[in-house]
């Protein structure tokens, strides 16, 4: 197991190093964000901040974790 935590911590750290160099770069950006239907998402938040459905039920029905949705929305409620 000692042979294994050594390994394993060498190889973080040169994919780490590699990550660093590449994003002083400029090449390292990231994932991407999901992207979602703006118009769907927009009737959806107005249902919800009206309180006619759940977080859970428009995270379902835009395909994104309830998660992202909770976040997606305090984007759109600030930006509104």
């Amino acid at each position: 197991m000692a042979i294994y935590s050594t390994e394993r911590r060498f190889y973080d750290s040169r994919r780490n190093a590699g990550i660093a160099a590449s994003a002083k770069k400029g090449n390292y950006k990231g994932r991407g964000r999901i992207r979602i239907d703006k118009l769907a998402a927009q009737d959806i938040f107005l249902d919800y901040s009206a309180k006619k459905i759940k977080s859970a039920e428009a995270s379902k029905m835009l395909g994104i974790s309830k998660s992202t949705f909770l976040r997606r929305y305090k984007e759109y409620a600030d930006a509104k």
